[in-house]
């Protein structure tokens, strides 16, 4: 199932949302907390203020008389005076009281409530009220006659509350009481968040004012000018086969214009590039073709039968070519000349490919032409040689191993340009022979090359092979190399095997070894079973 995604519009809407939740929660906080400490320090001088109004209006000769005898007409016109400062400050209490020094425990002079429903909450005169929460600031306000230096925050029994504490002094400056005032701060509280919410909902309004601009400009500047050049590239990718590709018409004057204007030669390249890999591709098709012609016409070249008619008793022979390209430059041929003498010829001309191959056909052609004559393998090689380095701008040059069997007797006559050498099964064990090569045809005119001759045994059997056999890279790039061709060969399941499935066992022990790598060379291999010399009539 195909995730849906989100286009930038909406990508930008989200992240300016969440920017203004989260500027406006820190413009909140941040509010909160300098209105509280600036509210917490107006309430605060606000209660001291109304404490040492009410401290004014408070008699300190007149508080033992009042705690001694009770109310009189005095302490009712104090308290008159002391709820009518409650009342104006909007104060929660207003009391006065005398602070023991010694015990944690206070007496009460006056308490001013705010209402009749709240008089469980009153201390009557001359009450103990048991103050201690505050009990160490009220000693230290009467003892010392100064007024508190902080205000005190509490909540308890009374409720969240600001308190002040401000001494009833004498003439003498001596306290006889203290006066305390309490603000309620659930009205502090309220206050600050109703400044918080404006302020944040004043912070949540400029942005997403600014958000719905930015957006409008955003989506004329860059979110619709990105979905067009979208557009363009999906529409060049849909297209790009057909060549029917749409420019990119985009102006903002930024890097979106450049991205585009990039776009746009990116597709004129790419159209040239396809229309070049059009013309490459036709003409490789071609000379795909033409090698699949050339490579028919250079293995009708090379013999394919195998046997003769009518049938030779005297010999078996197999070869076979791999070419590492289309086409190669190793080749092997055989014929029968004069009905007397078997002619076999395996060669490797220098280079791959198409050079090769040419060179390949003018010397097996005149190697054939020389052969058919009655001539030794020397002689032949002699005049090819001398042909071959007549034209031979190129630099090229070819080896040879050309073998003559005559067949009466199983005499072998052969020379060597330059050639590996081959093997000879004689006695259930391979050996390599050990004549000296003559130097390459086509290297220098006026070679001389040499006959040699061996006398085959009934059931001698030869191995010819080119180059690509013993040069086989593995990936380590190491060689096949002649000791292991010599091994595979004298395994005794080679050796028992007819000479067709010989080759297939030698082709399938370097497919083994190369272990995937790739072909380098031209892989040729004949060989020859010398059965028993027949009387030719």
């Amino acid at each position: 199932m195909k995730t849906r995604r989100l286009d930038i519009r909406r990508k930008l809407v989200f992240a300016f949302l969440a920017l203004a939740v989260l500027l406006s929660a820190c413009a909140g906080c941040l509010t909160y907390y300098l209105t509280f400490q600036e509210n917490l320090e107006q309430y605060g001088t606000a209660a001291k203020n109304a404490a040492a109004l009410a401290a004014i209006e408070v008699d300190p000769a007149s508080i033992s008389r009042y705690l001694e005898n009770g109310k009189d007409d005095s302490y009712y016109r104090t308290e008159t005076q002391l709820a009518k400062i409650r009342k104006t400050l909007d104060l929660r209490f207003l009391y006065v009281f005398v602070p023991s020094l010694t015990t944690p425990d206070a007496i009460n002079v006056f308490d001013i409530m705010p209402s009749a429903a709240e008089a469980d909450m009153t201390y009557s005169l001359g009450e103990h009220m048991g103050v201690d929460e505050v009990l160490a600031t009220t000693q230290e306000v009467l003892r010392t006659g100064a007024s508190t230096a902080a205000t005190e925050i509490t909540n308890g029994d009374f409720g969240y509350l600001l308190s002040a504490y401000v001494p009833v002094l004498d003439a003498q400056g001596k306290a006889h009481a203290v006066v305390g005032v309490d603000i309620d701060m659930n009205k502090v509280v309220s206050s600050i968040r109703l400044q918080t919410a404006q302020v944040a909902g004043a912070t949540a309004a400029v942005i997403l004012l600014f958000l719905a601009f930015f957006l409008i400009i955003m989506d004329r500047r860059m979110v619709r000018p990105i979905k067009l050049l979208s557009a363009d590239m999906a529409s060049f990718d849909k297209n790009a086969a057909e060549l029917e590709i749409r420019r990119s018409d985009i102006q903002t004057g930024d890097e979106i214009e450049l991205m585009a204007d990039a776009f746009n030669q990116m597709t004129e390249d790419i159209k040239q590039y396809i229309q070049n890999i059009k013309l490459v591709t036709a003409e490789k098709e071609r000379i795909a073709a033409e090698l699949g012609v050339a490579k028919q016409i250079q293995a009708s070249m090379l013999p394919s039968i195998f046997t003769f008619v009518p049938k030779r008793e005297e010999f078996m022979i197999f070869a076979t070519m791999e070419p590492a390209k289309e086409v190669g430059g190793d080749f092997y041929d055989f014929y029968v000349v004069n009905g007397t003498h078997l002619v076999f010829v395996i060669a490797d001309v220098s280079g791959k490919g198409v050079p090769a191959a040419l060179f390949m056909v003018i010397a097996k052609t005149l190697i054939k032409n020389y052969a058919l004559q009655g001539r030794t393998p020397a002689d032949v090689l002699t005049n090819v040689n001398n042909q071959l380095c007549e034209s031979n701008d190129a630099g090229m040059f070819v080896t040879v191993f050309m073998g003559m069997i005559e067949l009466s007797t199983g005499k072998l006559t052969f020379a060597n340009a330059g050639h590996n050498q081959p093997l000879l099964l004689h006695d259930d064990q391979y050996h390599w022979f050990d004549e000296k090569p003559n130097f390459v045809l086509a290297g220098m005119e006026n070679m001389r090359y040499k006959n040699y001759e061996r006398q085959l045994m009934p059931n001698d059997r030869l191995y010819l092979y080119t180059d690509g056999v013993t040069e086989a890279l593995n990936p380590a790039m190491e060689l096949y190399s002649d000791p292991r061709l010599l091994r595979t060969l004298n395994d005794t399941t080679a050796k028992r095997q007819d000479i067709h499935a010989l080759l297939a066992t030698i082709r399938e022990s370097i497919r083994v070894y190369a272990d995937g790598a790739e072909q380098a060379d031209d892989i040729t291999m004949m060989a020859i079973d010398w059965i028993a010399p027949t009387t030719q009539e």
